[in-house]
């Protein structure tokens, strides 16, 4: 792993689950200490992650943050598994309900 940032891939990081995941995340690059972190957000659709990127760092911004310092990019789910060190799963529980 990287020392400096380590890439972690958020897949299905577009919708509710996901979105706060990536936010979080993003948030610890302002900490003085630790780990800081470059944020992929996998969807289905480039499109649909590029776009949730930028509401990301939009809202993190609104909140009086300073993103200068976050790195949020949206890909396809295969190149964000392919380019991270870390993969997060947020996907709704009932998907695998095999009830």
């Amino acid at each position: 792993m990287n020392s400096e940032k380590l890439k972690i891939a958020v897949l299905g990081g577009t919708g509710n689950i996901g979105e706060g995941m990536v936010l979080r995340l993003a948030l610890q690059n302002l900490m003085p200490e630790g780990v800081k972190n470059e944020i992929i957000i996998g969807s289905r659709s480039l499109e649909t992650a590029d776009e949730a990127a930028k509401k990301a760092l939009s809202e993190l911004e609104n909140c009086g943050f300073d993103t200068s310092r976050m790195t949020i990019n949206g890909m396809g789910n295969l190149e964000a598994s392919q380019a991270a060190e870390v993969i997060i799963l947020t996907i709704r529980f009932d998907t695998f309900c095999l009830c």
